[in-house]
């Protein structure tokens, strides 16, 4: 039985273009680092820097077992979404 990876991609609305994409075991991973790239102080990062303009989208599942991608397009989460307040 096949256990898919998650193959995301984060879109860039300022540009209209998407990231290199990269594969995940599963979704939250791919959330979390995105969660932590947009906390990042702005001068460090893009995506902090101006987070109305990123989302982290899912783009496809990967079966490992038989090479095969499946689209599965779905929007994540928007980098805003994900800003902390500072404590």
């Amino acid at each position: 039985m096949a256990s898919f990876q998650v193959v995301c991609s984060v879109y860039d609305r300022g540009t209209n273009s998407y990231a290199n994409p990269f594969v995940v075991a599963h979704k939250q991973l791919a959330l979390r680092s995105f969660k932590a790239e947009c906390n990042r102080p702005p001068h460090e990062s893009a995506i902090a820097a101006t987070p109305d303009d990123f989302e982290l989208h899912q783009l496809a599942l990967f079966d490992p077992d038989n090479g095969t991608f499946t689209e599965d397009k779905q929007v994540l989460a928007t980098a805003a979404s994900l800003i902390q307040a500072p404590e």
